[in-house]
């Protein structure tokens, strides 16, 4: 699954980053594909553009397509930035 974060955070990491879908007490921890993660600035928006892999299987895929989560966390080096779910 690819993954596009546009924040205010400008990150650059050599470590890697995951992604924690929480529902309920439940948390889905999916790790990036790649190590290597820099955003990209965007003077359009004003905002850094980060492009990041995940792998998921069919399960997974139809639990984010079908919103079947409370919750997404973006957590990269020791920040963990709170993501908006859209209806």
């Amino acid at each position: 699954m690819d993954a596009s974060i546009l924040s205010s955070t400008n990150i650059k990491t050599y470590k890697g980053s995951s992604l924690i879908f929480v529902e309920g007490e439940k948390e889905r921890v999916y790790v990036s594909d790649t190590e290597e993660i820099e955003s990209d600035y965007s003077n359009i928006s004003d905002r850094w553009l980060t492009k990041v892999c995940f792998v998921i299987n069919e399960e997974d895929k139809k639990m984010i397509q079908e919103k079947k989560f409370d919750k997404v966390l973006f957590k990269i080096k020791k920040k963990t930035l709170p993501m908006a779910k859209y209806d």
